[in-house]
């Protein structure tokens, strides 16, 4: 049975309903929708950035980037299931790596957690300067 507005029973296989529509015994339009449509030209906007800094951008930004202590790179791991997250600091010149486990996985966790181990090194706030990838080449 083909459900529409139209309803009537037809005895044959998958197969040869497929068929019956490619020969264009049927309207594909009259059969109900399933599943979710987008309309055209439409543009997914989820998990956009609407500020990025490439690492194009980072010799011209900091010139002496590759040759001097202090800058990091920021990156967030997301855990199995999209359940935990885990924040990776790794300091571009001696390539030491600072893991930190924020409470949960959202932005505001995330910041939390890096501004809790920025704040047990006040000493050091003119050295360190954080350099947060977003887009990875």
């Amino acid at each position: 049975m083909i459900a529409g507005w139209r309803e009537h029973k037809i005895q044959c296989s998958g197969l040869k309903l497929y068929r019956m529509f490619k020969r264009k015994d049927f309207d594909v339009s009259t059969l109900p929708m399933k599943g979710k449509r987008k309309p055209n030209g439409h543009k997914e906007r989820r998990g956009s950035q609407a500020f990025r800094r490439k690492r194009s951008d980072r010799e011209r930004d900091y010139p002496g980037f590759t040759e001097e202590f202090g800058h990091l790179e920021v990156d967030t791991v997301v855990g199995v299931h999209h359940k935990s997250a885990a924040v990776t600091l790794v300091e571009r010149l001696s390539k030491v790596i600072i893991t930190l486990k924020p409470e949960g996985r959202t932005a505001g966790d995330i910041e939390t957690a890096i501004n809790g181990w920025f704040h047990q090194f006040r000493l050091w706030e003119g050295i360190l300067k954080l350099a947060v990838n977003k887009q990875p080449e």
